[in-house]
């Protein structure tokens, strides 16, 4: 039996069948490709610095650690609740997820008092990073969360949990400003015929994801009169 990479279509080393987009092939029965295990703890080992930059832009002036620093003009009021919730997911899924962890390492995972939720965070991020492994590899675990107002249990994979990390980072990264527009064409690429063709906003330069073939404008125009003039001659 074939086993593919948990992400799916949005595999960073996807593959092509019929048209579809598959997560790549893989040995484990579930698991992630190589690739996309890195992205995952590339983005664990990053949100950290991404709770502290979010203070930054809400205007609060602390650190991970709560060292106050400069702060910045705030956050108009209708983005702001989005970021704090952001933050709070940060918090609360790492900390989810690296009790969990921190069960099957039989590593103490209990803090005495308050603590700061950018030092949970940190702490969170520290275990996370350090023991993949043990991350990816965990089954059915029993987490209590907040969803659409009150409290559940959910059972969950330690895969979920890599796709929540990259969820998090990824919002992260779109309320900091570090994401590209990106504008999709609706019409196939003149190469491979793959709905994959996009635009950097500002770019004049068009590129397939599936086949990598850049094109201008112009060359873009040509192929596709070409491709449609070849259509109709095979009609």
């Amino acid at each position: 039996m074939e086993h593919r990479c948990y992400r799916a279509e949005y595999c960073a080393d996807h593959e092509k069948a019929d048209g579809r987009r598959l997560g790549k092939s893989i040995n484990a029965a579930s698991g992630l490709c190589d690739t996309c295990a890195r992205h995952v703890g590339r983005a664990v080992v990053e949100l950290p610095a991404d709770y502290t930059a979010l203070n930054l832009i809400l205007g609060k002036g602390s650190t991970v650690g709560g060292e106050p620093v400069r702060m910045t003009r705030e956050l108009p009021i209708p983005l702001r609740p989005h970021v704090e919730a952001l933050q709070r997911d940060m918090v609360i899924e790492t900390g989810l997820w690296a009790a969990s962890v921190a069960t099957v390492l039989n590593t103490e995972w209990r803090f005495s008092g308050r603590v700061r939720p950018g030092w949970l965070l940190d702490r969170s991020c520290r275990l996370l990073s350090g023991a993949p492994s043990a991350f990816l590899a965990l089954r059915d675990e029993k987490h209590v969360r907040w969803e659409y107002g009150r409290r559940v249990l959910v059972s969950r994979d330690g895969l979920d949990g890599a796709l929540e990390m990259l969820r998090l980072r990824h919002k992260a990264r779109v309320f900091l400003g570090q994401t590209r527009l990106v504008h999709r064409l609706p019409v196939p690429c003149p190469r491979c015929e793959a709905m994959a063709l996009e635009r950097e906003d500002g770019s004049e330069l068009i590129e397939c994801r599936d086949c990598a073939r850049r094109y201008t404008w112009s060359e873009y125009e040509t192929l596709c009169l070409a491709l449609t003039d070849r259509k109709m001659n095979v009609a």
